[in-house]
């Protein structure tokens, strides 16, 4: 019973002590009857900041357009490594950099990041990279994801050098922040991020990562008596230049004891000639637009603008044409009337000028003469100069040579045979002299004086044939005939001496170059500051060469000199070069003995096109794979024909404007197993086939969409076209082994009528279908266009078949 009693007392003492308050407010106090009011409390302001901000300042005033000068080139940033980098935040310095008259221009990569199956699959863009800082003032990189390759730091290694500055900025509060990624690039420079980050929990602005900078020295001395805060960065390191330094209050995270950290510095090697150019800097945060407005801050916006553009590149010959004003004059070194190919020239160089905001116009080839040298022109009546001639003209027109210390000398060779000695019944051995003249190159044409006789007296008592032979190492074989009989001596009638000519630069060094493989590009001012740039060539292709390599930035196989660049000319110098290169090697006859028919020069179509190329396709090509190109060559040049040599592989793909100057030219890849034309190689053949160009494509896989490959064992002639079929075998001719090639049958029933002249051998697979069709085009402009595809490679023909097939093939092609 007491037990109940006491457990109901506490549950009775639970109910009054909660009831109780309730009772208290309602029915004493009254809570429930009074209003509610609410406090006062003070509006939101969003613009709140631990520190006043700067009074709000009138936008200056724009700065008029200079029209007279050229814009300096671009400050390139770098998107292509990828980065968190948010272009909006680079508006205050694209401002700062407008009013310094630079703009801004972002890299951005085509490579697609969700195809790497890892990190280290990014590919190299070194080449992109190249044609970014071609005309660029500087490069900005900022906390790249993706790593940069040797070949990309070799590219701005060279910018720098070549007087471009770059900025560098790893930022530790930066999304995807690696210094180490950074640090690939930084390096060379001798400029190393370190992975810590700083900050001041004694006086900083508002947070303990925002911290200020307590030291300014060298190019940032200006700063000394500013308030600037970085919001977030790390501490730098290396044979740095220190540009700022932290406050003496400022810790950083990982060096620790330590304090004064470099926060601003610049770098750069002096040996590798790029000390100085290099800023590094460990906060991004101070040059957006949300901090810039805080403190000081702007200065340093502007520290970094002048830096970027206080420097001007060093414009050499490749850096073309960023060292022309931008008023630019052409001239052509001629005495004939101006062609079609100098105007194409011409053409391409008045674009590229425009494209950087020159212009371009025509003047004559008076503006420099003998008696008007470089140092003598009047800015008042020359512009910048692009002169464009053959050595032969400048040297006869101009003192541009002379001023450069080169001359242009003729070298001329003489060779004779004299068989004195007197035999019977045995052959003569002749007696050989060759006499060698070097001449400097004149406006008249040296004269050679060829002396030498052959008398060759043979005693007999019944008829004989006598054959004297003399190989010369100065010139071709050359046999004389002689029939004797037993009544009276035979003198036969003299050979012809033989005369090489050569023509050479000589520079002042004694340095001797064969003209006819050289190409010249020459970089000058006059005492009036006019610039003249100026192309020699040993004829039109020589310097159609060079201003490819203006117009491609292209100088990487030259040797460069401040004045004098030294480049060879594509195709030259191997067993092709002697029989195509112009005079060098050539060999000139005196007397009335007719020549051999094999060495008449290649005739010359309608159309005004002349010559042969033969495009070796080895871009495919296997180690150590022969190809085909090599049995059309030699096959070529003992006829006699003039033949240019395009090595696809250094030399890329040839465009139309290539194969224009050609009557007619030879696409080879037969040789090679993995060799086919591609689709975009048709399209330039095709092109050139409208405009009546004649061509021999020389494939296992000659077009796309005909590629079932069967087995080739032999070959049997068509007599469809009988010139292309002489004297070769009736019976058909066995492969020296077989070869896998695409069946041409497709080619023959073409409705267009594509005429067979070849087919596969007995012994082949898919027998007797096509293996060399003709097509011909008579709806092209100017006259009939031929297309002749060759189904197999004719290195696996016995040479003495292919030499006669190629030199068919020449014979019909070349024929009007």
């Amino acid at each position: 019973m007491l037990i109940f009693l006491r457990r109901f007392l506490v549950v009775l003492i639970g109910i009054v002590l909660v009831a109780a308050p309730t009772v208290v407010r309602d029915w004493g106090w009254r809570y429930n009857e009074r209003n509610y009011t609410p406090p006062d409390v003070p509006d939101l302001s969003f613009a709140a900041t631990p520190m006043p901000t700067p009074t709000p300042l009138a936008v200056k005033e724009l700065a008029p357009i200079n029209d007279n000068e050229l814009r300096a080139g671009p400050v390139v940033v770098d998107f292509a490594h990828f980065s968190f980098l948010n272009p909006a935040s680079l508006q205050p310095l694209a401002d700062a950099l407008a009013d310094r008259g630079v703009g801004m221009r972002y890299w951005i990569s085509t490579v697609d990041p969700m195809k790497l199956e890892n990190f280290a699959d990014f590919p190299d863009q070194s080449a992109e990279l190249a044609a970014q800082l071609r005309d660029a003032s500087a490069l900005f990189v900022i906390s790249p994801i993706f790593l940069w390759t040797e070949q990309e730091i070799a590219v701005v290694e060279h910018f720098v050098a070549d007087g471009g500055r770059l900025l560098l900025i790893s930022d530790p509060d930066f999304a995807g922040d690696v210094p180490s990624l950074t640090n690939m690039l930084a390096e060379p420079f001798g400029i190393v991020f370190n992975d810590d980050y700083l900050y001041d929990t004694t006086h900083n602005d508002g947070n303990f990562t925002f911290f200020f900078q307590g030291e300014a020295t060298d190019q940032a001395a200006n700063l000394a008596d500013a308030t600037i805060a970085f919001y977030g960065g790390r501490s730098i390191s290396g044979a740095v230049a220190v540009q700022m330094r932290s406050a003496a209050t400022t810790a950083s995270s990982l060096r620790i004891g330590q304090s004064g950290f470099a926060t601003v510095a610049i770098g750069g090697v002096a040996s590798r000639n790029t000390q100085g150019r290099v800023l590094a800097l460990s906060d991004f945060d101070v040059l957006s637009e949300v901090y810039r407005t805080r403190h000081d801050n702007q200065r340093m916006v502007d520290f970094v603008a002048d830096f970027l553009t206080a420097d001007q590149r060093i414009n050499r010959v490749a850096d073309f044409p960023n060292y022309l004003g931008k008023q630019v004059a052409l001239a052509f070194g001629t005495t004939a009337a101006i062609n079609a190919e100098l105007l194409h020239q011409g053409a391409q160089l008045q674009q590229r000028l425009e494209s950087s905001g020159r212009t371009l116009a025509l003047t004559n080839s008076n503006v420099l003469t003998n008696s008007v040298t470089i140092a003598e022109r009047s800015a008042a009546t020359i512009t910048d100069l692009i002169y464009l001639a053959d050595y032969t003209t400048a040297r006869a027109q101009t003192t541009l040579l002379a001023d450069l210390g080169i001359d242009l000398v003729t070298e001329v060779v003489t060779s004779t045979v004299t068989p004195t000695e007197a035999t019977t019944a045995a052959k003569p051995t002749p007696a050989v002299t060759a006499t060698k003249t070097a001449t400097p190159q004149a406006n008249a044409t040296p004269s050679v004086a060829a002396t030498g006789e052959i008398t060759t007296t043979v005693a007999a008592t019944h008829t004989t044939a006598v054959t004297a032979t003399a190989t010369l190492t100065t010139a071709p074989a050359i046999t004389a005939t002689a029939t004797v009989t037993a009544s009276a001596p035979v003198t036969p009638t003299a050979p012809k001496p033989t005369v090489t000519i050569t023509n050479y630069l000589v520079t002042a060094t004694g340095l001797r170059l064969l003209a006819d493989e050289t190409v010249l590009v020459v970089q000058t001012r006059g005492a009036d500051g006019a610039f003249v740039l100026a192309v020699l060539g040993a004829d039109s292709r020589g310097i159609d060469a060079g201003v490819k390599r203006l117009l491609d930035n292209d100088f990487t196989d030259c040797v460069l000199g401040d004045l004098l660049t030294f480049c060879s000319l594509p195709g030259t110098g191997g067993a092709a070069s002697s029989q195509s290169s112009g005079s060098a090697g050539k060999a000139s006859e005196s007397g009335t003995s007719e020549p051999s028919p094999k060495q008449e020069p290649t005739p010359a179509p309608s159309g005004g096109r002349i010559g042969i190329l033969l495009v070796d396709d080895n871009r495919a090509a296997g180690q150590n794979e022969a190809g085909e190109a090599d049995s059309y060559l030699q096959a070529l040049i003992a006829a006699g024909y003039s033949v240019d040599l395009w090595d696809a592989a250094s030399q890329g793909a040839p465009t139309v404007a290539d194969l224009a100057k050609y009557a007619w030219v030879i696409w080879s890849n037969g040789g090679y197993n993995e060799g086919k034309m591609l689709a975009e190689d048709m399209d330039i053949i095709f092109n050139y086939v409208r405009e009546a160009g004649k061509v021999t494509i020389s494939s296992r896989f000659p077009l796309p969409g005909i590629e079932e490959p069967s087995t080739v064992r032999d070959v049997a002639i068509d007599d469809t076209i009988p010139t292309l079929v002489q004297e070769l075998p009736d019976e058909p001719i066995a492969l020296a082994a077989e070869q896998i090639a695409a069946n041409l049958t497709p080619l023959a029933a073409d409705a267009s009528g594509g005429q067979v002249v070849l087919r596969r051998g007995p012994a082949s697979d898919d027998a007797a279908a096509p293996l060399l069709v003709v097509l011909t085009d008579t709806s092209a402009t100017t006259s009939t266009a031929q297309v002749m595809i060759v189904g197999v490679a004719i290195n696996g023909l016995p040479q003495e078949v292919s030499n006669t097939l190629v030199n068919n093939m020449a014979t019909w092609m070349l024929g009007e």
